[in-house]
């Protein structure tokens, strides 16, 4: 049975993070879950500042396939812990593949 990279990549994923802790991973969607990603998003992209303004522009961005799964810590369930944002693609180079735009955390919940 032939596999997509992106099942085998879920599937190491979460055999790898349930070794440990057992977490929940949410695919962002609407502006007010969008929102709550912003403080992980300043992280490694420190211009973006205006939370409505970061709304407006993954919305955007969706529109190209552009999709935000994130974790939220159950101490803190207003903002996001980590956040990663990909693409599902196909491309004549590597076929089908998955692009990584953002991938970053919030620096409180670093090494828990």
């Amino acid at each position: 049975m032939k596999r997509s990279m992106h099942h085998i990549c879920a599937q190491w994923v979460k055999l790898q993070l349930l070794q440990e802790i057992e977490i929940e991973i949410f695919e962002v969607k609407e502006g007010d879950q969008i929102r709550m990603c912003l403080e992980a998003f300043k992280e490694l992209r420190p211009h973006l500042k205006d939370p409505l303004s970061f709304v407006n522009l993954v919305l955007e961005q969706q529109k190209q396939n552009y999709t935000i799964a994130a974790i939220f810590d159950s101490s803190d369930t207003s903002s996001a812990a980590a956040c990663i944002g990909y693409r599902l693609m196909t491309t004549l180079a590597w076929g089908k593949c998955i692009y990584i735009d953002d991938f970053t955390a919030r620096n409180v919940n670093r090494r828990k």
